[in-house]
């Protein structure tokens, strides 16, 4: 009995193990002004614990206004902080063997804002989220953490050598949720900018051409042995993918064999060829060296939304008449429709409205309505020819942007002579009535 008990649990454990960790980030979030829940219905579901978490902002990242911030009111479970760098675009949640359920909580609670009440940049923000205290890059599901030296006053060949990192990056204590670490390798610009944009700054990395002078390969990781196979040209190398530091790098200056990236250069994350011991004091002095973790993970520990961050919208109808008459003068009418806004969001006036008019048509607007839905009237119209009504820039804006100018849809004015005769019983012309001006507007 005891052993066919066993057998049942463990089959009805075994689906919850292997979809075990992060779920249900990937809502689609609206940003109009108003901050909005990144992952308000993310799911945990674990034994683990974890020393923090992370949730980046990774596409179109806007240091001056991007905020990540907990929900107002929200209380952290005790023991665990978050913090958010606006120059890097994440939040790091920090904390000791927190559970599963608290770091489900935490990030539920995490918010997107914008520090910009007017105009935020309309481009839809890609957001990582990640359990655990290494930062994940969605470009390929790889985590990375930069290791600062103990002191970067240590001499140069105490402690803060290329060898020493690399060894250190690939010791057994950096097993990671079953993921193994090494000292980072980078095959693609967007790989290079998330380093040196969310991740750290002058840091070894896993290249040498120690083997054969000029021949610079990684030689760590799963690209071990892969050929970096040129210097700096002055354009962007792609396969295989290098970023070296100007016209004559690497310049094996003083038996330079070993790789690092910096933060101070222009672009920022330039390659430069270094000695094992670090260099001397100054600005390529290695301060420290990133881990790469790749493979599979024991479970999900990443997922990924986007948040829309959506300007101000406007509808406009077609023009509404009332058909043909003898002589139509009006009233034509459109109905404006706002969405992404609040009523006190549009600032719409006549003034904004105006007639663009072909021929010798003419006619007045006026403006009615409130709310998000407004009423135009187009009327008192003469003439022929073509109306098309204009909507100014400026009507409505919210903290994601200002609306653009808009125009509806043209109608026109024609008009024509009816003569009007009068025929008696036996069909002949008796009497013919003045010629009139008949009227019509159509689409």
């Amino acid at each position: 009995m005891n052993r066919l008990l066993t057998l049942i649990l463990t089959l009805v454990m075994t689906p919850l193990a292997l979809g075990a960790g992060l779920t249900n980030v990937g809502a689609v979030p609206v940003y109009t002004g108003t901050p909005v829940l990144v992952a308000a219905f993310a799911s945990v579901i674990s034994t683990s614990t974890y020393n923090g978490g992370f949730v980046i902002i990774e596409t179109n990242f806007d240091a001056t206004n991007d905020r990540l911030q907990m929900k107002s009111g929200y209380t952290m479970p005790s023991g665990v902080t978050a913090v958010y760098d606006a120059v890097t675009g994440v939040l790091t949640i920090s904390g000791s063997e927190v559970t599963a359920e608290d770091m489900q909580e935490v990030l539920r609670q995490v918010e997107y804002g914008n520090a910009d009440t007017n105009t935020a940049a309309i481009s839809n923000r890609t957001i990582t989220v990640v359990l655990g205290d290494k930062l994940a890059f969605s470009g390929n599901s790889h985590f990375y953490e930069y290791v600062s030296f103990i002191s970067t006053l240590e001499a140069p060949s105490v402690g803060r050598s290329w060898t020493t990192a690399k060894t250190a990056a690939a010791s057994s204590m950096n097993e990671y949720f079953g993921l193994t670490g090494y000292l980072a390798t980078i095959t693609t610009a967007e790989e290079n900018a998330f380093i040196i944009g969310k991740v750290s700054g002058i840091a070894w990395l896993g290249a040498s051409d120690a083997e054969t002078e000029g021949t610079w390969k990684w030689v760590t990781g799963p690209e071990a042995g892969t050929v970096i196979l040129t210097p700096y040209t002055g354009v962007e190398e792609s396969d295989p993918y290098s970023n070296w530091n100007g016209t004559g790098e690497p310049n094996d200056s003083n038996n330079e064999d070993y790789l690092h990236i910096m933060d101070w250069t222009t672009p920022a994350g330039r390659w430069n060829d270094l000695p094992d011991n670090g260099s001397v004091e100054g600005p390529y002095k290695a301060t420290g060296y990133i881990i790469e973790w790749n493979g599979t993970p024991q479970e999900t520990l990443t997922g990924v939304t986007t948040i829309q961050v959506l300007g101000p919208v406007v509808a406009i109808s077609a023009p509404s008449y009332a058909g043909i008459d003898t002589d139509i003068t009006g009233p034509v009418t459109f109905t404006l429709t706002y969405s992404n806004v609040s009523e006190g969001q549009i600032s719409l006036v006549a003034a904004n409205l105006t007639l663009i008019k072909t021929s010798t048509v003419g006619g007045t607007v006026s403006l009615t309505g409130s709310g998000l839905t407004r009423t135009v009237t187009v009327s008192g119209m003469s003439g022929e020819g073509n109306i098309t009504l204009n909507l100014a820039a400026g009507s409505a804006t919210n903290a994601a942007g200002t609306l653009s100018a808009k125009t509806a849809e043209t109608f026109r004015r024609e008009c024509f002579q009816v003569t009007a005769v009068n025929i008696d019983e036996f069909g002949v012309e008796r009497e013919t009535a003045s010629a009139v001006d008949a009227c019509v507007v159509f689409d």
